[in-house]
C-alpha cells in the first residue's frame, strides 16, 4: 500500500503559497464579518476579506511559527499567516494534515523573532498517495473533527444559556457580601523538578498553559502521589473553579478530574456548601470586576488581597436552589461531551498517522 505514496517538494504541489497581507489594527474589532486569521489563529474581525476557498494556514513568525490550521471560507489573511492551497492533483485538507505533521516550527531561525519564509517552505519534501486515498483519509478524520467541533459548539450554547440566566438573577439583587465570607481561596505548589520521583505520574497538574473551555481534562504535566505529598498542593476535586493569577492572568477554569495546581494559580472553593457552579459565576463576576479596576494599568498578577476588597451578589437559598437546578444538568452536560471530545481526539490522533503511513488499510476503518 505504501508504494502510493510519491515524494514532492511541497511548491510543486500547491497552486497557492504566499503570505497575507498586513492589515491596520483600526480595522480589526470584535464584531465584523470576516475572521482575521494570523500566525496563531484569529486575531479578530474585520469588513472584508481577501482570501476565499480552503487552505492550509501556516504560522509564519513568533511563538508559534509553523503552527497549521485547516480553514475553508472567507476570511482576512495578514502578513504573519502563509496561506497554502493543495493544487488539482491533491486535497488541502490532507495535505494540512501532513504539515501539521511535519513539525514546521523546526524550520524557524534561532533569532529573537522566529520566522519561516515562503523559500524555505517551498522546498520541504512531503509524501502523498493518490487523491483517491487522500480524500478517503480526510473523510474518516473529518468525521471525527467535524463531531469534535459540534460538542465545542453545543458546549459553548449550553454555558451561553447558563451565564445569561445567572446575569439575569443578580441584575436585581441589591444586597452585596464580601467574595471571601462565601469562597475560600486556596494555593498550590510545585514539587522540587529535579526529583524524577515526583514527577510524570498519574495526578494531572494544573498551571495556567492548561486553561480548558470551560473544563480542564488534561495537563501538560502529571505529578506522583509522593509529588503530591510534597508540594503545597492539595488534590482538588471535580468542578473546582481554577483562576489563574500569574503568566496567563484571569483565566478561569472547572476541573474536570481530580488535579493538583502550581502556585500560579487560586483553586476557589465555596464555603458552607456553596454550590461549585455558584462559586464558578461568582468567579466570573469577580475577575471581570478586577480587570475593570486594572483598566489602563498592567494586569500582571491577581493576589489573596484582590479577593478581600470584593463583594459578589447575596443569592437567598431559593434563588441559589432554583439555579442549580437548571444549571446542574447543563454544566453535567458539557462535562460528558467535553470527556467525549478527548476520547474523539485522542482516536483522531492515533488513527490519522497510521492512515498516513499505509500501516493501516482506510477501508478497514469504520467510524
Amino acid at each position: 500500500m505504501t508504494s502510493e505514496w510519491k515524494e514532492y517538494e511541497l511548491g510543486n504541489i500547491c497552486s497557492r503559497l504566499s503570505s497575507g497581507k498586513g492589515i491596520k489594527a483600526a480595522m480589526i474589532s470584535d464584531t465584523a464579518e470576516y475572521a482575521v486569521y494570523g500566525g496563531n489563529g484569529i486575531r479578530g474581525y474585520t469588513s472584508d476579506y481577501n482570501f476565499e476557498g480552503d487552505c492550509a494556514i501556516i504560522g509564519r513568525q513568533g511563538a508559534y511559527c509553523g503552527n497549521v490550521r485547516y480553514f475553508s471560507g472567507k476570511a482576512y489573511m495578514t502578513e504573519h499567516a502563509v496561506i497554502a492551497c493543495a493544487n488539482s492533483e491533491h486535497n488541502t485538507r490532507y495535505l494540512s494534515y501532513v504539515l501539521t505533521a511535519m513539525d514546521l516550527g523546526r524550520l524557524s531561525g534561532q533569532s529573537a523573532q522566529p520566522g519561516i519564509s515562503v523559500k524555505t517552505l517551498s522546498i520541504q519534501k512531503v509524501k502523498m498517495p493518490s487523491l483517491n486515498l487522500q480524500r478517503k483519509i480526510v473523510a474518516v478524520i473529518s468525521s471525527l473533527e467535524e463531531k469534535i467541533e459540534l460538542n465545542a459548539a453545543i458546549n459553548e450554547n449550553l454555558e451561553q444559556q447558563a451565564q445569561a440566566l445567572f446575569k439575569d438573577m443578580i441584575s436585581d439583587v441589591q444586597e452585596q457580601v464580601p467574595f471571601t465570607s462565601v469562597i475560600q481561596v486556596l494555593g498550590g505548589g510545585t514539587p522540587k523538578t529535579g526529583n524524577q520521583e515526583y514527577w510524570n505520574g498519574e495526578i494531572p497538574f494544573f498551571t495556567p498553559k492548561d486553561v480548558g473551555n470551560p473544563y480542564v481534562l488534561t495537563t501538560e504535566k502529571s505529578i506522583t502521589p509522593l509529588g503530591l505529598d510534597n508540594c503545597n498542593s492539595r488534590l482538588y476535586p471535580v468542578n473546582t473553579v481554577f483562576l489563574t493569577a500569574r503568566g496567563t492572568v484571569g483565566k478561569v477554569s472547572l476541573a474536570g478530574v481530580p488535579m493538583a495546581m502550581n502556585q500560579s494559580c487560586y483553586a476557589l472553593a465555596g464555603k458552607d456548601g456553596l454550590h461549585q457552579i455558584i462559586v464558578y459565576h461568582y468567579v466570573l463576576e469577580t475577575v471581570k470586576a478586577l480587570k475593570h479596576k486594572a483598566s489602563g494599568a498592567v494586569f500582571d498578577a491577581i493576589i489573596t488581597r484582590d479577593f478581600d476588597t470584593e463583594n459578589v451578589p447575596a443569592l437567598s437559598p431559593e434563588q441559589i436552589k432554583n439555579y442549580i437546578a437548571f444549571a446542574e444538568p447543563i454544566y453535567n452536560e458539557i462535562l460528558n461531551r467535553s470527556v467525549e471530545n478527548q476520547r474523539l481526539a485522542t482516536l483522531r490522533d492515533t488513527l490519522l498517522p497510521k492512515l498516513m503511513n499505509g500501516e493501516i488499510d482506510v477501508s478497514a476503518v469504520k467510524i
